[in-house]
C-alpha cells in the first residue's frame, strides 16, 4: 500500500504526484542510510561495494590509510558474514569485472548492504525489506547488531518476524493519506 513508494520519494528517487514529503538530508550525508530489498551494486572491487556511495580509492592517500581502510572493510565484511565472498573473489581489492547480480545470491546482496551500514555507521537507517532474503537467524543477528551500534532504524516490511525489533508500528492505508500509529506490546 505504498510503503516502498514513500521510501523512494523520501530518497528523492521519485517525485510525489500530489502533496509533499520532506526529509532533511545533506547530499552525500551518510548519517541516514537506505537499505532497499535489492541493493545497488557498483562496478569495481568488493571494497567498492562496501564503501559505496564512496569509492575505495577516495579513502586511501598513503600506506597507513590503506592498512586502516582495508582493516575497516574487512571488519565490516566479517560482521556481515561475507568473509567467504572475500575468499571467492581473492581479496577485497580485486576488481571484479563480471556482473555482481549474476555472481552473488540475493542474501549476499542484502549482507553487502549491511556491510555498508557497518562501515559507514549511520545514526539512522531505513530498511525496506532489507532482510527478506535472509534467514530469520541472520535477520535476528543484524537487528541486534543495529541495536549494539546505536543505529536508530525504521523498517518497511511484510515479514511478521521484524515486529519484535520495534516498539511502534506505523500503518499506511494507502487511501487519502490515512495512517495509524500504535505501540507494540513487548
Amino acid at each position: 500500500s505504498g510503503k516502498s513508494s514513500l521510501l523512494r520519494i523520501l530518497k528523492r528517487l521519485w517525485t510525489p504526484v500530489k502533496g509533499s514529503a520532506y526529509i532533511c538530508l545533506i547530499e552525500g550525508n551518510t548519517e541516514v542510510m537506505f537499505l532497499p530489498q535489492k541493493s545497488l551494486l557498483t562496478t569495481g572491487s568488493l571494497a567498492d561495494q562496501v564503501v559505496y556511495p564512496l569509492q575505495a580509492k577516495e579513502n586511501v592517500s598513503n600506506d597507513l590509510d590503506f592498512c586502516l581502510f582495508e582493516n575497516r572493510v574487512n571488519e565490516a565484511l566479517r560482521l556481515a558474514g561475507l568473509l567467504s565472498l572475500k575468499t571467492r573473489l581473492g581479496g577485497v581489492n580485486i576488481v571484479f569485472d563480471g556482473n555482481w547480480n549474476d555472481y552473488i545470491s540475493p542474501g549476499e546482496m542484502q549482507k553487502i548492504a549491511f556491510a555498508r551500514l557497518i562501515y559507514h555507521k549511520p545514526s539512522f537507517a531505513i530498511l525496506d525489506e532489507a532482510t527478506s532474503s535472509l534467514s530469520e537467524e541472520d535477520e535476528d543477528y543484524f537487528y541486534n547488531l543495529l541495536h549494539q551500534m546505536g543505529t536508530t532504524f525504521l523498517t518497511i516490511g511484510h515479514r511478521s518476524s521484524v515486529k519484535k525489533y520495534h516498539h511502534i508500528i506505523l500503518t499506511l492505508f494507502g487511501r487519502d493519506g490515512q495512517w495509524q500509529m500504535s505501540t507494540l506490546e513487548d
